[in-house]
């Protein structure tokens, strides 16, 4: 092989120089790139979560409304007629 010149050396080492530069610039690009995602996928999952809160929250305010939460509340009180019978059909013997 040929020696090289110093003009072909610092061709060379210009060369290398540069594409050394754009290597560190592409992998900070690549990293800044990844930092904006996590980022926006932590942005998106932290409007998620206060969103479920929010929505949790307006449905347990909901239920203080007298909405029924057990099945027995659903069940309607009887009315007065019916109690005054329940309480005169009871088995005499029981009491």
């Amino acid at each position: 092989m040929a020696e090289m010149t110093d003009e072909e050396r610092r061709r060379v080492s210009a060369y290398e120089s540069r594409k050394k530069r754009e290597r560190r610039q592409r992998a900070r690009e690549e990293k800044e790139k990844e930092e904006r995602e996590k980022e926006e996928r932590e942005k998106e999952e932290r409007e998620k979560d206060e969103k479920a809160k929010e929505d949790n929250y307006e449905f347990k305010s909901g239920l203080e409304d007298d909405t029924l939460i057990f099945e027995e509340d659903a069940i309607p009180e009887p009315s007065q007629e019916v109690a005054g019978l329940l309480s005169t059909s009871r088995d005499p013997t029981l009491s």
